[in-house]
């Protein structure tokens, strides 16, 4: 191709040579075009070829390819493109098809112009026929590539979208292990089971879902769980500041000898104020943000289940005694109303049992408080084993116990009630010792729930007095007359509170005789109060009422100090220093650890030699054999008094059967010196005698009435007798007068026996 340009100011003439193009030269344009745009990598770079290819093949002016007025490439490059081609009337131009513009629409995605401006010569068909060519081309060579970056674009979108669903998936199944394992640990909650096992449950599963070399469970400062690890790495991790949120833990001051690398740490609370923190540790790093995320889930249901628990403690405390576990006295009540309400609707018996433990107050004074405790919890079990599983104990108050009986009429009631007698009267070991005592039970009955909860537990009350007045060990089904009867007793102990203070309380004596003279040993003291409504009452009619309102110590100390100043007078109006004063001693004073001190104290403020005092233990007190007794025993020997067994023979005991005690004296009860004169009770007497002799003790007989008591007894060698017989219960000014009284009557079986 060759061109001729003219100078001068006419315009310049290209004149071109067309080279000979043989047949398919248009299609050979193509093929190459094609094959060029094969590798390219975009379609901005096959625009820019495709004008190129064109431009260059028919030898243009200039080439362009454009959308609208939008210039998207051109050749020879876009600086040589004159400006109108490419402006708003350009645009009009190239669809006019001017003389010198050639333009033909691209199609498909790229929807564009292909414009060749050549001014001469024209372009000729085959020219254009390529020009066409080529936009078709252009054409389908786009789409494809299009498509192609399309695919490129899609392919690169589902690579990375399958590493998103992998990273997802992966993260799905640690979250449904997670949840998995939370599951467990809300179970267990909901199941209420023991807070250690929750705790075992939560570090076993944050061990192996984080893959942690330790986890621990704190409750500062303090370990309560821990999988894992040492114990002194944990227990540094219990003493680590607690994060408000889940986050690492600084283990810069983290002492020698923690291996631990990484630590994150998460709270726990409880009803809101953390108390503590769930911890995992690691010897490399190796935790994520979502291993936080999984330890904050674990330390939330840590929260949980110690907020439940603490929630289930509370309320065992509010209606469970803290002592024995049985029901407290609100829980009882709010049981009762309820049973009394099934009662009334099912037409059924509500019974009620009251329940007080006698000489429970011996065991307190004697081996201390935490015995008396240790004695109520084994009471309570006994308890439970007596009743059936809907039958409802509680712990009333002190040592006294009531019990609830659905469908239960009194006669049930009673067998439940001995029962229950039995069960609490077996010995039982606290503190090393063994210790007996009794239950006394009073049975109410609401029949078809018509008593109500207030009138049911005052029957019950009244009821289980009566039995503690009948002998203790016993129970009584309330009877209406029982309450007048404890309506007096309420107001004679009223009363008695005061009547120490009054000067209402004396002492009278009856003389103790020596059957082989006639002469006084002693008298012993008998305790009166001379109440101003009832006359002079003995001290059966209200000792025991004493001992229940706390009186009995202050009465008992007046007794002794009372009576040994009353016989050290004697003794000096007398002139015998061997004259006796014998007193009763009750078991909670034997059981006090001070008592040979009070006795000491109370014969040297009178004056009075110890061997001029005697002390009465029941039979029913040595027969027990408390383990206390032998040395309280011990130490009153030690003071120097004389010691004596009360009432022998009431329990129908033998003195063989008497445990090896330090004693001087048995007194044989009134029931065995009734017989006495017929041939068995006399002889039984003199059986009596001699194994109290054998065994270095000497006889007091109770009780004598007749001479022949008297004669028979002092042939069979007995000691002493006190009776009606040598006078009644007496005043103080009387005693001295009746020496002369024992020795008349000592005369007068004498002078009988003569004759």
């Amino acid at each position: 191709m060759c061109t001729t340009v003219t100078d001068g100011s006419a315009p310049a003439r290209r004149t071109t040579l067309r080279p000979v193009r043989t047949d398919g030269w248009v299609g050979r344009c193509i093929t190459e075009f094609l094959a060029t745009v094969t590798d390219l990598p975009e379609p901005q770079t096959l625009l820019d070829v495709a004008v190129e290819q064109v431009g260059a093949a028919i030898d243009a002016d200039c080439a362009l390819i454009a959308r609208g007025a939008e210039l998207l490439t051109a050749w020879p490059s876009r600086d040589q493109i004159p400006p109108s081609l490419v402006a708003r009337e350009g645009e009009q131009a190239r669809e006019r098809g001017e003389a010198d513009v050639f333009a033909v629409p691209i199609a498909g995605p790229l929807q564009a112009t292909l414009a060749t401006k050549r001014a001469t010569p024209p372009l000729d068909d085959a020219e254009m026929t390529l020009v066409r060519g080529m936009a078709k081309a252009i054409e389908l060579s786009y789409a494809m590539m299009r498509t192609l970056e399309a695919e490129r674009r899609l392919r690169s979108r589902s690579e990375r979208q399958a590493n998103v669903n992998a990273k997802l998936l992966a993260s799905l199944r640690e979250r449904q292990k997670l949840l998995e394992e939370l599951s467990v640990v809300q179970r267990m909650i909901s199941r209420r089971e023991p807070l250690a096992d929750i705790l075992d449950a939560v570090v076993r599963s944050a061990r192996d879902l984080l893959g942690a070399d330790i986890v621990v469970v704190s409750r500062s400062p303090s370990v309560i769980a821990r999988c894992g690890g040492a114990e002194r790495t944990a227990r540094f991790l219990a003493r680590v500041a607690i994060p408000e949120d889940a986050s690492d833990v600084d283990l810069s001051a983290a002492p020698q000898g923690i291996p631990l690398r990484q630590v994150i740490a998460a709270p726990v609370r409880e009803n809101g104020r953390i108390v503590g923190a769930v911890l995992a540790g690691a010897n490399t790093p190796r935790f994520q943000d979502a291993d936080r995320s999984a330890l904050l889930a674990f330390a939330d249901h840590v929260s949980l289940a110690i907020t439940d628990a603490t929630t289930v403690e509370a309320m065992h405390r509010a209606f469970h005694d803290s002592l024995t576990g049985l029901a407290s006295r609100a829980l009882f009540l709010d049981r009762l109303e309820h049973g009394l309400a099934q009662a009334a609707r099912s037409k059924t018996d509500l019974t009620l049992l009251f329940i007080d433990l006698d000489r429970f107050k011996i065991v307190n004074d004697t081996l201390g408080h935490a015995a008396g405790d240790l004695l109520l919890v084994e009471v309570a079990n006994r308890l439970r084993h007596c009743l059936r599983a809907s039958d409802t104990a509680a712990r009333y108050g002190g040592d006294e116990f009531v019990v609830l009986l659905h469908d239960t009429d009194a006669r049930g009631a009673a067998i439940v009630a001995a029962r229950i007698i039995d069960a609490v009267r077996q010995p039982l070991t606290v503190a090393g010792m063994d210790v007996t005592v009794d239950a006394s039970i009073g049975i109410a009955c609401s029949t078809h729930g018509t008593v109500g909860a207030d009138e049911l537990l005052r029957s019950a009350d009244v009821a289980m007095y009566r039995a503690k007045r009948a002998g203790r060990g016993r129970w009584a089904i309330y009877e209406p007359s029982m309450h007048a009867i404890l309506l007096e007793q309420l107001h004679l102990e009223t009363e008695l509170r005061g009547a120490l203070r009054r000067g209402e309380f004396v002492l009278h004596y009856q003389p103790i005789v020596r059957l082989a003279t006639g002469a006084l040993f002693g008298a012993e003291a008998l305790l009166r109060w001379r109440h101003p409504r009832r006359g002079l009452l003995s001290a059966a009619d209200f000792v025991s009422m004493a001992e229940e309102c706390g009186d009995f110590d202050e009465i008992a100390a007046w007794v002794l100090d009372t009576a040994c100043r009353q016989a050290r007078h004697w003794q000096e109006r007398l002139g015998d220093d061997t004259f006796t004063i014998t007193i009763n001693v009750a078991a909670s004073q034997l059981a006090r650890a001070d008592f040979a001190a009070s006795i000491r104290e109370a014969v040297d403020g009178a004056g009075l030699a110890p061997s001029s005092l005697v002390l009465d233990i029941t039979e029913a007190l040595v027969l027990r054999d408390e383990p206390w007794l032998l040395s309280r025993l011990e130490d009153l020997k030690i003071v120097g008094v004389s010691l004596a067994v009360d009432d022998f023979g009431a329990r129908y005991s033998s003195l063989a059967g008497l445990p090896p005690l330090p004693l001087d004296l048995v007194k044989i009860d009134q029931a065995f010196i009734d017989a006495v004169g017929t041939p068995e009770g006399s002889a039984f007497a003199r059986k009596i005698v001699e194994l109290a002799h054998t065994l270095d003790l000497q006889v007091i007989a109770e009780g004598v009435q007749t001479h022949q008591q008297f004669e028979e007894l002092r042939r069979a060698r007995c000691e002493f007798a006190q009776g009606y017989l040598f006078a009644e219960p007496i005043e103080a000014d009387a005693v001295p007068s009746l020496r002369a009284n024992a020795r008349r009557l000592w005369a007068a079986p004498a002078r009988h026996r003569r004759n």
